[in-house]
């Protein structure tokens, strides 16, 4: 005879329960702010996942123009570009966002001022304890 089993299942939004979004109009950034434009990221985040010990950090990367025809990038430091006071972690050049994160939140960048042109991503890594599990990508562009 057959027999029937039920189960709940969660459907997850964005791989690894990750999900950033931002406002299209904050991806272009003046780099020496001579218009009196908002030098404000505002990253919009949700979380869902099953984590034991979820953490969620941030780092930066800038893309290297060595050769135009390849679209590869080299981590900076985030600190060098925002005047937000950042905690470090236990991995280089990435910093904590957020310890066993709620479901929404919002996560501001200030940036400085006379920052160095280019295309950039901000990343947002997530983390189970100091296993990685998977990111989220963001790109921002400085004029």
């Amino acid at each position: 005879p057959s027999t029937m089993i039920t189960k709940d299942i969660v459907i997850v939004n964005e791989s690894f329960g990750l999900s950033v979004k931002m406002d299209d109009n904050a991806l272009i950034i003046d780099a020496n702010n001579n218009s009196n434009s908002n030098r404000r990221l505002d990253f919009n985040l949700e979380y869902s996942s099953n984590l034991k010990k979820p953490s969620i950090r941030v780092s930066l990367y800038r893309r290297t123009y060595s050769d135009i025809y390849k679209y590869s990038y080299s981590k900076v430091d985030l600190a060098d570009y925002v005047t937000n006071n950042l905690n470090k972690t236990n991995t280089n050049l990435e910093y904590l966002v957020m310890d066993s994160p709620s479901n929404r939140f919002q996560y501001i960048l200030n940036m400085k001022d006379n920052l160095k042109t280019g295309t950039y991503q901000v990343k947002f890594l997530l983390y189970d304890n100091n296993t990685y599990v998977g990111e989220v990508i963001k790109y921002i562009i400085i004029k």
